[in-house]
């Protein structure tokens, strides 16, 4: 692969990945709002989860953290013995973490348990690999195994 075109891969990838972010960040409060009937903002504030509110107000940060990643890949790229195949397979799978993390915090209200009059709802591992049919395990898995395989592979035969 020439590194124009892992360049090329990069870049589109932080671009879809930051613009999903972000909208998602701008239309889950609305969400919210609207699934809860939720009349104010502190309302929102109320039922919104802290780490999914922060999240939706601070999408920006997840869209940064992908665009940081590409613009280092790519500038890795540029070095003249860059393992490109390798490189591109972790920053792809570093991108994906930040993603999965967002859809995580986003995602949070779904991965907790049922609240009592003791303490509010908390994170349950059960709830976390019943969640959508165990999307987050599986797809956190499928994201984490070709940048292990990237960082621990010897050198590229075909770079």
């Amino acid at each position: 692969m020439s590194t124009r075109l892992a360049s090329l891969v990069l870049a589109a990838s932080t671009v879809v990945s930051s613009y999903i972010v972000l909208l998602i960040g701008y239309v889950l409060p609305k969400f919210f709002a609207r699934a809860y009937g939720a009349q104010s903002a502190s309302d929102l504030d109320i039922l919104i989860p802290p780490i999914t509110r922060f999240a939706a107000r601070h999408a920006w940060a997840f869209a940064l953290s992908a665009a940081v990643i590409c613009i280092v890949a790519v500038i890795l790229l540029q070095r003249p013995h860059a393992r490109v195949h390798q490189l591109v397979a972790v920053a792809l799978s570093a991108q994906a973490l930040v993603v999965w993390f967002a859809m995580f915090c986003y995602c949070f209200a779904g991965l907790t348990g049922s609240m009592s009059l003791h303490h509010s709802s908390e994170f349950e591992f059960g709830q976390f690999f019943q969640f959508a049919f165990g999307v987050f395990p599986v797809t956190l898995c499928a994201i984490v195994a070709p940048g292990l395989t990237a960082l621990l592979s010897p050198n590229d035969r075909n770079a």
